[in-house]
């Protein structure tokens, strides 16, 4: 048959096939955008990104995006990244903060909101404001100033309602919601907090990014395994497409192939595409949250190495590269897993 697209190629598609393109309508200051591709560059006023771009803002940069009906505003020493992954069956749009501050606001709501994911949970919106931090020890503090927003991890969710707020540790589930001091909000201020947080029990926080990252590591699995299956009987179908072809004629495999075949594509895409999802994920923690944490515990103790809390950060640190590389690094460079 003349349509020989590989299914190869369908699926590495699929990872941006229905995403929908966020576009930059203001930038200031220092911006660079990491593409899907693994290309490194300037963000650019009117460029329209689309998922697996990231983009890193720098002490005073500033990026403002705009995605149907939707506005981002990514803060200052930001890392934020458009993800997608499929839910209920259909593909599922995700703004993954892993580092600093973004700021959300709906002009609409359609019922098709993205997630908001962070380095230890995800977020469902049914609001229209939000606000997201995230800090250097891998915690979370969502602040919503309008409608509602549902946040997940570990099995417990909290739903905050307007001028509510609630902190998620990585590695634990959501705190309990507080009500927000409008006057005292400080991203950076928290920030250093958390950095103190670390400093003062350096091996729970690395322990809570392992922890996060074999759930990453899991689900990936899960999903890779479902789709290896479904693969494995897409090509199977695909070649029998061929066989029925050279008994019965075209006609027969064109209706072999949409009984068959095409009945396929949509959950083998679905599977590769949430695999990927959770490998992405985890990559951005590893890439943001842990080496930021191994750069700060390593120049603080640059002049006495051998201080017990450092030695032990660095036995933790070096199992989660370890957990990274084995998990999830050696399937990211596989595109079909």
């Amino acid at each position: 048959m003349k349509r020989t697209l590989s299914i190869s190629i369908l699926l590495l598609a699929a990872a941006g096939l229905f995403a929908a393109p966020a576009k930059v309508v203001d930038t200031d200051g220092q911006a660079t955008v990491r593409l899907a591709s693994g290309k490194t560059e300037n963000v650019a006023l009117g460029r329209s990104y689309t998922t697996g771009d990231s983009i890193r803002t720098g002490k005073n940069g500033m990026v403002e995006l705009s995605q149907a009906g939707l506005t981002i505003r990514v803060g200052p020493s930001t890392v934020f990244t458009l993800l997608e992954k499929e839910l209920d069956g259909k593909p599922k749009g995700v703004l993954a903060v892993t580092l600093g501050s973004v700021k959300m606001k709906y002009d609409r709501l359609t019922g098709a909101e993205p997630l908001v994911q962070s380095a230890g949970c995800v977020a469902g919106v049914r609001g229209t404001e939000l606000t997201v931090w995230a800090g250097s020890d891998g915690a979370t503090r969502f602040i919503v100033d309008s409608g509602l927003v549902s946040v997940e991890a570990y099995g417990k969710s909290v739903d905050l309602g307007p001028d509510e707020a609630v902190e998620v540790l990585n590695g634990q589930p959501p705190g309990d919601k507080f009500i927000v001091q409008r006057g005292l909000l400080d991203h950076a201020k928290w920030d250093q907090g958390r950095i103190e947080a670390l400093l003062a029990d350096p091996v729970a926080g690395v322990e809570g990014l392992r922890d996060r990252l074999a759930y990453y590591a899991d689900s990936a699995a899960a999903f890779r395994a479902d789709y290896a299956t479904f693969k494995a009987r897409l090509d199977a179908e695909r070649l029998q497409v061929k066989a029925v072809e050279k008994e019965k004629g075209l006609e027969a495999a064109q209706a072999y192939e949409r009984d068959k075949v095409a009945t396929l594509i949509t959950p083998t895409q679905n599977l590769f595409l949430n695999a990927r999802y959770f490998l992405l994920a985890g990559f951005s923690m590893r890439r943001f949250v842990g080496s930021r944490m191994y750069v700060l515990l390593k120049n603080t103790h640059l002049d006495d190495p051998e201080n017990p809390a450092w030695v032990g950060f660095l036995g933790h640190y070096t199992g989660f590269l370890e957990q990274y590389e084995s998990q999830i690094a050696k399937y990211l460079v596989d595109a079909d897993f």
